[in-house]
């Protein structure tokens, strides 16, 4: 099953300092993960269809204390039909609706 996890702090905090204990779960969910993050009033997304444990990006992200947020959205994936996992079906999705 996929895993979701979303965090709302009162000042901004570090993204090390909550996604390190959620990648745990990515043992369960290899098929993708996602992190999203609002570092002003737009949204910043990063995702890759693999296991987070395997991407370059993700160690990066759980030791690098720079990227400050009031708001964070991670998912881990573990696809259940269909075939290879892709980047389109990796959470979270953004999208833009009227100019917001």
């Amino acid at each position: 099953m996929c895993e979701l996890l979303g965090l709302s702090f009162a000042r901004p905090i570090p993204a090390d300092f909550s996604i390190r204990p959620f990648a745990l779960r990515a043992t369960d969910n290899a098929d993708g993960w996602g992190l999203a993050w609002y570092p002003d009033r737009s949204v910043a997304l990063l995702k890759e269809p693999l296991n987070w444990q395997a991407s370059q990006i993700t160690t990066f992200l759980e030791t690098y204390s720079g990227l400050l947020a009031r708001i964070y959205i991670a998912h881990v994936r573990h696809k259940t039909t269909g075939g290879e996992a892709t980047h389109a079906d990796t959470h979270p999705f953004a999208r833009e609706l009227a100019g917001r």
